[in-house]
C-alpha cells in the first residue's frame, strides 16, 4: 500500500525514440524472472505494432524477423543501485575514449544475469544497426526508468550524454533511498498498530464476553465498562473489515484497470501530495526532479517549453505533469510566462519567487540547479522529521488502546474477585 499510495516513481509507458519499436508497460516489481509470451514458431517478419505490449526483447527478434521463442526469460530484476551502478560505469567508459557499442557491450557481459544486462545487449545490437546510443538507450524502457531515459535523450553533446548519465544515478538512487527509509519507518508503527487491533477484536470478541458471562452465572450485573468496551469491540470489528474491503477493491481497481486511466493516476498523485506528514516528502521530491530536469535541459539549449514538457515527464507526479502541460498550452499562446508553471500549490510556495528573479536564461539555468539542491536537502529534512514524527505518535496510540482494553479486562476482574469472597463467606 505505502508503495503505490507514497511512490513518486512509477514509470509509465512513452513512445521510444527509436522507429517502429512501439514503447511498453513498465516491468513489475518485486519478481526475479519474467517470462514473456510472444507470438511465436514462424520466421516471417511481423509489424512490431501488433505487439504494443511486448517487452524489448520481442520488440528486437519481430525488427530483425528472429524465430521468435515461445517464453522469454528477460533476467533477473535489477535493483535500482545495480541500474545506477551501470549508468555511472557507461559514463566512465564513454568518458575514457571506449567506442559505444564495446562499452554497452561489456557492461551486458558483466550483468548478464539481470534485465539491465539484457537492456545493454539490445542498445548494443540496435546500434549495430544504426540508432544512436540515445535512441538505443531510450528504447529500454522495460529497465531503465523515465527520468533515466528523459535525461538521457536531453543531451546533445558527448559530455551532456555523460553528465547526464551521472544525474540520472545519482536521481535513482536518491529516490531507492527515500522509499526504502519511509518503508523502515512506517513497519515498525503498522506492525504494532496491527498487533493492538488483532488484541481489541480477541478482547472484544472472546475476552470481555466470557468475563460477562462469568458475572451472569454467579447472578451479579456486568459492569458498565465491560459493556461498553464489548459494544465498541463489536463496531470496531466491523469497521476494520469494512476497511480492508475498501484496501482490497482498491487494489484490485488500481492493478485491474485504474492505473489505466489517466485521471485515477493524477488523482492518486494528487493525494500523495497533500497526504499528512507524508506529503511534503513527496511534494519536494517531485520538485527537486523538476528543477534538476529542467535545468539540465536548458543548459544543454533546449528551449524552455521543451525543458518543461521532459521535466514534467520526469518528475515522478503525473498530477505536477498534468499542471505543467496546461502551463505548457497557455505559454506557447502566449497567455503565461516561464515563471507562471510556479502557479499550483503542487509546488512549494518560494518556488516561483526564485525564478522571477532570473530574467536571462543562464541564470535561469543556474537558479533551477540551485532550487534542485535546495528541494533535495528540505525532501531529506522532512524525510527525517517524518521518521521522528510517526513513530512517537503511533506508541502513544498503542499504548492508549493497550490501556484502555486492559483496564477494560481489569476492572470487572477487580470486581469480580470481592463478590466472589462474599458469596464464600456467606
Amino acid at each position: 500500500m505505502a508503495d503505490e499510495f507514497f511512490s513518486l516513481f512509477d514509470d509509465s509507458a512513452e513512445q521510444s525514440d527509436v522507429p517502429d519499436l512501439p514503447a511498453d508497460d513498465a516491468a513489475p516489481a518485486g519478481k526475479k524472472a519474467k517470462k514473456t509470451f510472444t507470438i511465436g514458431g514462424k520466421s516471417k517478419k511481423k509489424d512490431p505494432s501488433v505487439l504494443i505490449g511486448a517487452n524489448d526483447d520481442t520488440k528486437l527478434q519481430l525488427d530483425t524477423g528472429e524465430k521468435q521463442p515461445k517464453v522469454t526469460i528477460v533476467g533477473k530484476k535489477s535493483r535500482p543501485d545495480d541500474i545506477a551502478e551501470t549508468l555511472e560505469d557507461l559514463a566512465s567508459m564513454l568518458e575514457s575514449g571506449e567506442s559505444e557499442d564495446r562499452a554497452l557491450r561489456t557492461l551486458a557481459h558483466h550483468y548478464a544475469k539481470y534485465n539491465v544486462g539484457k537492456a545493454y545487449q539490445r542498445s548494443a545490437d540496435l546500434i549495430a544497426r544504426g540508432e544512436t546510443i540515445k535512441a538505443a538507450l531510450s528504447a529500454q524502457t522495460d529497465t531503465f526508468p523515465r527520468v533515466v531515459r528523459e535525461l538521457i535523450g536531453a543531451a546533445s553533446t558527448p559530455r551532456d550524454l555523460h553528465r547526464n548519465l551521472r544525474r540520472a544515478a545519482e536521481l535513482i538512487v536518491e529516490g531507492s533511498d527515500i522509499r526504502a527509509q519511509i518503508k523502515a519507518a512506517l513497519f515498525k508503527p503498522m506492525f504494532m498498530f496491527g498487533i493492538v487491533i488483532t488484541f481489541v477484536i480477541v478482547a472484544a470478541q472472546w475476552l470481555l464476553p466470557t468475563v460477562a458471562d462469568v458475572f451472569t452465572s454467579i447472578g451479579s450485573k456486568t459492569p458498565p465498562a465491560t459493556q461498553v468496551m464489548i459494544s465498541v469491540g463489536g463496531q470496531l470489528k466491523w469497521a476494520f473489515v469494512v476497511i480492508a474491503v475498501v484496501i482490497l477493491l482498491w487494489f484490485v481497481y488500481w492493478y485491474g484497470f485504474g492505473r489505466k486511466i489517466e485521471a485515477v493516476r493524477v488523482w492518486k498523485d494528487r493525494m500523495a501530495i497533500r497526504a499528512p506528514l507524508i506529503g511534503p516528502i513527496n511534494q519536494m521530491q517531485a520538485a527537486a526532479r523538476f528543477s534538476d530536469v529542467v535545468s539540465v535541459c536548458l543548459g544543454s539549449g533546449i528551449p524552455e517549453v521543451e525543458a518543461l514538457e521532459i521535466g514534467a515527464r520526469a518528475c515522478g507526479n503525473e498530477a505536477l505533469q498534468a499542471h505543467v502541460n496546461d502551463h505548457i498550452g497557455a505559454q506557447k499562446l502566449g497567455n503565461a510566462v516561464f515563471a507562471d508553471v510556479a502557479d499550483t500549490p503542487l509546488l512549494p510556495w518560494n518556488f516561483k519567487n526564485r525564478i522571477e528573479v532570473s530574467p536571462s536564461p543562464r541564470e535561469r539555468v543556474k537558479v533551477m540547479a540551485e532550487l534542485a539542491k535546495i528541494f533535495h536537502k528540505k525532501a531529506r529534512r522532512r524525510l527525517n522529521t517524518f521518521a521522528d514524527r510517526v513513530g512517537p505518535i503511533t506508541e502513544m496510540m498503542v499504548l492508549g488502546i493497550a490501556a484502555v482494553v486492559i483496564l477494560a479486562v481489569a476492572i470487572p476482574v477487580a470486581s469480580f474477585a470481592p463478590q466472589m469472597m462474599g458469596m464464600v463467606g456467606g
